[in-house]
């Protein structure tokens, strides 16, 4: 008998999102909370994507929560999928531009002075905007 290939259509995302929940917080109940979803409806989310790729994610043990050879697996390309998509997401968003991040220099006035020159007000040919904190 061959491989079924699961259809890209019909990935599961919640059922994804729940297990990779779980795996990070090692408890359904953790996961749930931080998810902001009932412990019930995460339950059947890890359980429904455990029949459809036929293997079981996490041993359920009386106090303890254990990934499975299968979640071991599955675990890192999860995370490393919805990273991807999380920064792409973010790109699009931010329309492509850069993060503006802020350098914070103390020195005395004497030295401010001198040290505003030409090279330092502009970088790859764009003007910087300088703002003194006395």
């Amino acid at each position: 008998m061959g491989k079924t290939i699961i259809d890209r259509r019909w990935l599961p995302l919640n059922a994804l999102r729940a297990f990779e929940g779980v795996a990070k917080h090692s408890s359904f109940t953790a996961a749930a909370n931080a998810l902001l979803i009932s412990q019930s409806a995460l339950s059947r989310h890890v359980i429904a994507l455990e029949k459809l790729i036929g293997a079981q994610l996490f041993e359920r043990k009386p106090h303890a929560l254990v990934l499975t050879k299968a979640g071991q697996h599955l675990l890192p390309a999860v995370m490393k999928s919805f990273d991807r998509l999380e920064y792409a997401l973010d790109d699009i968003r931010n329309d492509g531009s850069t993060t503006l991040r802020t350098l914070r220099v103390q020195m005395p006035p004497s030295l401010r002075c001198i040290w505003r020159c030409p090279s330092c007000a502009t970088s790859a040919g764009r003007p910087r905007k300088w703002r003194s904190i006395s």
